[in-house]
């Protein structure tokens, strides 16, 4: 967790950990008694209201300097023999995420949630370079062994060097590394992939090599909230805050900080150009099947705006859902909520007719789009994820291990099915198979976070029955999706990768564990 960073000395006696309260605790690596505790650094309270402080630790080779560096904006430097503060520098304007100190223990660098890095000269006490470069957070920053080169990684997904004594950038070593894809979309003839990662970016692979064919950069490098693709992978749609993002070193767990209300933001990559949006503030997105609808909630509502010269969807500043005019703003039609929720998911049926908003608390709304009437009853399950079978026909719920089915039996009328159940670890993503007999769900861990937890599971619906196991990433999955003639499975990590999964290849695998055969 980030209000707990760690760092062992080079010597393995002694290791330190940051708390929330900006406290560091040095202790005795072998029995883990107390040395000394230091402190100064301020609490930094998040969105929780919980404390949480100290991101990044280092020990100077020699073990006998700390650097810690705090969500206070201050890097310190510590006597570790003395047990008390030497020095406070100054001059970061975010978060500090990253420390390293070289060989000699005369420099220390340190990079920040603002994409800066600066060099100190330890002695002295005083500012040597400020170097920038990079467009997101600094992850992580080393010294060569012979102290030429500094080299930092940031997630805008690069890895750049920097000689020492000019501080000039030399090299960028890796593009693409970007942790997190937040969603994924095939092209309209499935000849390519586009992965849209959390900062922005897309992606676009070709299905049968793999290689990169192109990228797309919105710009904005914004803390997002939300990313999403249209089905045909031509727009990009996310809504982006001021504030700071951060990854500690396992990756999968960030930390957040936002200040006032955010912004949509939609593009159409193939002209390479901004669409205009209403100024309202907006969260979770949902393209329609045809790629010409947005919807996009917040705490005052739903609502909808039509892509491109005509409309796209948005919330409209009150309790309602609404049709809302790109080129002038103006509202076209409204629908009613009335229960001052806001949606934590969206998603429309695969023939457009129907749009679902789970909200934050008091269940999942259904609405028909053309009419816009809301469904007579509320589906009280208070879950976490939702998607509609192939045929628009049910309603898959994630609720408290449990995956409830709603069908539409009447115009504006839904029934509770089926429920699959003992379903155990974090589920929030999930798809039907191109048939609509197999319910994807990816599972993510048990409790304790263990990359050998992550796994897309297969359920036969009516059997109530487990098929089969996709094992590949490390980190949660964000994304799973569909190509448009449902032979290949894409799914897409916190880990920033994308895999490709054959699904006749998958089907038939099922078939010869013996396990589906008989309901087919």
């Amino acid at each position: 967790h980030w209000s707990t960073a760690f760092s062992l000395s080079e010597q393995g006696d002694v290791f330190a950990r940051g708390y929330g309260n900006g406290e560091i605790l040095l202790r005795d690596t072998f029995s883990g008694a107390i040395e000394a505790k230091l402190r100064g650094h301020k609490p930094y309270f998040g969105a929780s209201k919980k404390k949480t402080g100290i991101p990044a630790l280092a020990f100077s080779t020699d073990g006998n300097i700390l650097a810690s560096g705090s969500k206070d904006k201050t890097v310190r430097l510590w006597n570790t023999k003395r047990r008390s503060k030497r020095a406070t520098l100054k001059g970061h304007t975010g978060w500090i995420t990253a420390i390293a100190f070289s060989k000699t223990g005369e420099t220390v660098a340190s990079g920040d949630t603002d994409s800066t890095i600066r060099v100190w000269d330890v002695k002295k006490e005083k500012e040597r370079a400020v170097l920038k470069g990079h467009t997101n957070a600094i992850v992580s920053l080393a010294f060569s062994a012979d102290g030429s080169t500094l080299a930092s990684a940031s997630a805008d997904g690069t890895i750049r060097f920097w000689t020492t004594g000019t501080w000039e950038e030399n090299n960028i070593f890796a593009k693409g590394h970007t942790e997190s894809v937040e969603a994924l979309a095939f092209s309209e003839n499935d000849t390519f992939i586009s992965s849209a990662m959390f900062n922005n970016t897309v992606n676009s692979y070709d299905v049968k090599t793999g290689h990169q064919i192109k990228e797309f950069s919105s710009g904005v490098q914004q803390q997002t909230y939300a990313v999403q693709l249209s089905q045909d992978a031509t727009l990009l749609a996310c809504y982006a805050v001021n504030g700071a993002i951060a990854f500690n070193m396992k990756g999968w767990r960030r930390d957040r900080s936002h200040k006032g209300v955010g912004t949509i933001h939609v593009w159409d990559m193939k002209k390479g150009e901004k669409l205009p949006t209403p100024l309202n503030a907006f969260g979770k997105m949902e393209f329609s099947p045809d790629n010409t609808m947005l919807a996009a909630s917040s705490s005052a509502g739903i609502s909808s705006w039509v892509v491109g010269n005509n409309s796209i969807a948005s919330s409209g500043g009150s309790e309602d859902f609404g049709l809302w005019n790109v080129v002038n703003g103006e509202k076209l039609d409204a629908f009613d909520i009335k229960d001052n929720s806001s949606s934590s998911h969206l998603r429309f049926s695969p023939d457009g007719t129907k749009l679902a908003s789970m909200t934050s608390f008091g269940g999942t709304h259904l609405w028909n789009v053309e009419t816009k009437q809301k469904f007579d009853s509320v589906i009280e399950d208070d879950g976490n994820g939702l998607v509609f079978s192939p045929d628009s026909n049910m309603v898959a719920i994630i609720n408290n291990k449990k995956i409830h089915f709603w069908e539409f039996i009447a115009e504006l009328e839904v029934q509770k099915q089926q429920t699959l159940d003992n379903l155990i670890g974090v589920w929030d993503n999930m798809t039907f198979s191109p048939d609509g007999q197999i319910l994807l769900v990816a599972r993510s861990s048990t409790g304790r976070f263990d990359c050998r937890d992550v796994e897309i599971q297969l359920w036969d619906i009516a059997a109530n029955v487990k098929l089969h196991s996709l094992l590949g990433h490390t980190e949660p999955i964000k994304a799973l999706v569909f190509s448009h003639d449902g032979k290949t499975l894409a799914s897409g990590s916190r880990d920033g990768t994308v895999l490709l999964w054959d699904w006749d290849e998958i089907i038939r695998d099922i078939m010869l564990e013996n396990k589906w055969q008989n309901n087919n």
